[in-house]
């Protein structure tokens, strides 16, 4: 695997959808580049903190928002001369957005007073009142032409649905939550997922024209949803819970497939692989094979208390749904790999460190794990390995990472540094005849 020098001082990156490009921003000013041969396109300078960056869906512009400022700006990537810029000092501007037409930007003010459409074609603007997020709490149908909305109103949450060719208005639900977490809207867009707060286990599905068609509320007086995952076709819901437990519902029925249980202990099963990180002092960093019965390193979580150590906290599907991929809190050294197919567990992996961010590639088996170390850990169905990150002199460790849409690189993020890594070919297609697929129940 090759991997790019170390790019300092970076406060956000991001890929562009197409994936052709990469966007770099340090401070007050944002570069862009070409994904793979990193030559500079634009630098574009901006008179304030820059808190967040976005392409738009067509890849051909860049959104940035300055909240301290009161403002957003949003340029061309190949138009130079091209400035878009929104100001709200009055009541402030939170956020940014673009609509999935890249002609429309999305602002959210300060306080949830408001949420404002601005047109880029006729400069005309749209208002939504109440919005209760500024930064979760909207999300677009795949096909572009509705949004969903959190609102709240008189202490009461409520779903808002909203064409997106004119703004107005055609469907708005009671959300009969505590304090709504967020929502999702299928990739299929039958459906629209909401969730209450952690504090209580309550989702709720939602039919778009018809209302609430589904609700499930397993338990009661103990922590519940910590994380909500579509499969890439909406096909199956994961819903990972602070009981240790991954939930899979079927989006046909919405009946609950199974609970997949994160334990402390793996029994000996013929199925399961179970690979150990192994560091030497003399030698490379590798894998190894456990067998029997293994007990993992679980913490003490204190439910009483803020924030506890536990919980489902990161989800990744296999682009086909045949594996997805998790890591519970309770015991943060480890990854769990299931295969939807069998409902079983197919690999775990056991890492020397706390497990920063999992996540597949887009075409192929491979999970890319990083764990905050200056190594970068892959999972596929050949097995597990390990792969420095080669800087000497200098420790980069990686704790997030963010594959490029057609999966040929990948973003590696230390805390202010970043490293474009490009994998092998085989990371960018899958392999059909390694493995035989068949529908899950």
């Amino acid at each position: 695997m090759d991997f790019s020098d170390v790019v300092p001082n970076v406060s956000l990156a991001v890929f562009s959808p197409d994936s052709s490009l990469l966007a770099i921003c340090t401070g007050q000013k944002v570069v862009v580049k070409n994904a793979t041969q990193l030559d500079n396109l634009q630098v574009f300078s901006f008179p304030d903190t820059i808190t967040a960056i976005e392409f738009s869906p067509n890849s051909q512009y860049i959104l940035v928002c300055m909240p301290k400022r009161g403002a957003v700006e949003a340029r061309s990537v190949y138009e130079e001369e091209w400035v878009c810029k929104i100001e709200d000092p009055a009541i402030g501007l939170l956020n940014a957005r673009w609509t999935p037409d890249s002609r429309q930007i999305i602002t959210f003010s300060d306080f949830q007073l408001r949420a404002s459409i601005y047109s880029l074609v006729d400069k005309s603007i749209a208002y939504i009142k109440n919005p209760k997020f500024t930064d979760k709490g909207i999300s677009f149908s795949s096909n572009g032409k509705f949004m969903a909305l959190a609102e709240r109103k008189e202490a009461k949450d409520y779903i808002g649905i909203y064409y997106c060719g004119d703004w107005k208005l055609i469907n708005y639900f009671f959300s009969d939550t505590y304090d709504l977490a967020d929502i999702k809207w299928s990739p299929d867009d039958t459906v629209i997922v909401a969730w209450d707060t952690f504090l209580e286990y309550k989702l709720l599905i939602f039919c778009p024209l018809q209302g609430l068609i589904a609700k499930y509320h397993p338990y009661e007086y103990a922590l519940g949803i910590k994380t909500v995952k579509f499969c890439n076709n909406g096909q199956y819901l994961g819903v990972g819970s602070h009981d240790e437990k991954l939930r899979l519902f079927n989006s046909l029925s919405w009946k609950l497939i199974i609970e997949l249980e994160h334990k402390s202990q793996i029994s000996d099963a013929p199925d399961t692989t179970i690979f150990k990180e192994e560091e030497s002092k003399d030698g490379p960093t590798r894998f190894v094979t456990l067998e029997g019965i293994v007990k993992l390193n679980a913490l003490k979580s204190a439910q009483d208390k803020p924030n506890p150590n536990s919980g489902i906290s990161l989800i990744s599907w296999s682009f086909d749904k045949a594996f997805v991929a998790t890591k519970t809190d309770w015991i943060p050294n480890v990854v769990w790999i299931w295969e939807t197919t069998t409902l079983s567990l197919k690999s775990v992996l056991i890492q020397s460190q706390p497990v920063k961010f999992i996540a597949f590639s887009n075409h192929s088996y491979h999970l890319a794990v990083a764990a905050g170390t200056t190594k970068l850990y892959f999972w596929s169905l050949e097995g597990a390995s390990v792969c420095d990150v080669p800087y000497e002199g200098k420790s980069f460790c990686v704790n997030r990472l963010d594959w490029s849409t057609d999966s040929k690189t990948l973003l590696l993020f230390d805390k202010n540094e970043i490293v474009i890594a490009y994998p092998p070919a085989e990371f960018t297609t899958s392999n059909d005849k390694t493995r035989m697929h068949t529908e899950t129940p």
